[in-house]
């Protein structure tokens, strides 16, 4: 796995020294997103609150999949050290009780995204935590794909279309826009409206899921989620969430929500708390505007917003494995003035059918991805 490292001098108290051991699917790369600082071979000894460390940096370059990541760490001037530990984000990985330890850490197996490494002294009666982050980019270089176009169905051309879900038959559609913003059931071959209902509060529908036997819709800032019988359409029940809502998808157990950045929020479905956050990277950046959202065969197909561009990202690590590009999918004979940009994915896994439309498109097309 790959990660890209933030070493400037100044802002660390420990011995850190860098090791890459570059395998055939590693890739070096400079990230626009998180420009990392290159440092070579400098030692330095520093003193904050009678703790003393020293240190060494020995960095070339950009460093990415599967480097390991050795550290270095020495307390000086203090007469007793009762522990080290060394820590990435929120796990504790190693501990000593030695004034010094040299360990390797192997970032094959980590998730990709920002990381936060940090070193706790307690000496003396005190304790004092140096840090330095860094970020893990994908190893893997997205295959390139483009579309072919199996078969089209009519689709409503007033409809803002922001989620979209295909189940039993039924091609499930959630519209947004501040009073406007829809959830209604479709006929897939007609594209006539079978059912449906207009949200309440003006609230700017968003992402649509079904799970059991309920759709879950979340909006884009209202920080509400609401909870329908999917049959009726009828409202059972409402939840809220911290950030923006854009994409909602569920692999059957867990929800996946994204908000428009790089990051894709893992839901337990009945309170609805966030239990994971996955970042999302290709070998180069972060992936933003990541907005519709479908689980197809085990793997997270994005929309991005404002681009003709679908993302397919493996759940377990926010790696980016394909690009889809869907550039010139709606003939620019069908644009008109309301016509907007390519968003909504909805799969026919019964047979294996993939469909995508956009924000008042006049189509809904069958695909396949080559």
């Amino acid at each position: 796995m790959n990660f890209t490292k933030f070493l400037p001098i100044f802002l660390v108290f420990f011995m850190l020294l860098i090791s890459c051991n570059n395998n055939d699917g590693c890739n070096k790369s400079n990230d626009v997103n998180d420009s990392l600082n290159n440092v070579n071979n400098n030692t330095n000894v520093e003193k904050h609150l009678d703790i003393s460390v020293s240190y060494v940096v020995n960095h070339s370059e950009t460093s990415v999949c599967g480097d390991i990541v050795g550290v270095d760490f020495e307390v000086i001037d203090t007469a007793k050290v009762d522990s080290l530990q060394f820590w990435i984000n929120k796990e504790k990985i190693f501990s000593s009780n030695e004034k010094k330890f040299d360990y390797q850490y192997e970032t094959t197996n980590e998730k990709v995204g920002a990381k936060v490494l940090k070193v706790v002294v307690f000496a003396d009666g005190k304790n004092k935590e140096f840090t330095e982050k860094f970020v893990l980019l994908s190893d893997i270089i997205p295959v390139k794909k483009t579309y072919k176009i199996i078969k089209e169905f009519p689709h409503d051309e007033n409809a803002y279309t922001q989620g979209l879900v295909y189940d039993n038959g039924i091609l499930y559609e959630a519209t947004g826009l501040e009073t406007k913003s829809t959830l209604r059931k479709v006929d897939l071959k007609t594209g006539e409206v079978l059912s449906g209902i207009t949200n309440q509060n003006n609230v700017f529908g968003e992402g649509i899921t079904v799970l059991n036997d309920k759709i879950i819709q979340i909006t884009w800032q209202d920080h509400v989620g609401i909870v329908y019988e999917k049959e009726s359409l009828q409202v059972l029940s409402e939840f809220n969430y911290n950030t923006e809502g854009w994409g909602l998808t569920t692999d059957g157990e867990n929800l996946y929500m994204s908000d428009g950045t790089n990051i894709i929020y893992v839901l337990e479905p009945n309170t609805y708390s966030v239990v994971e956050m996955i970042p999302v990277l290709d070998n180069k950046e972060r992936i933003m505007y990541l907005n519709e959202l479908e689980f197809i065969e085990g793997y997270i197909y994005a929309n991005l917003y404002t681009k003709d561009f679908i993302v397919k990202i493996d759940p377990k690590n926010g790696k980016v494995l394909e690009k889809i590009d869907l550039t010139g999918i709606l003939p620019n004979a069908l644009y008109k003035q309301n016509t907007d940009v390519l968003n909504g994915i909805a799969y026919d896994k019964e047979n294996n059918r993939i469909f995508v439309t956009g924000k008042n498109w006049p189509k809904l097309y069958q695909v396949e991805f080559k």
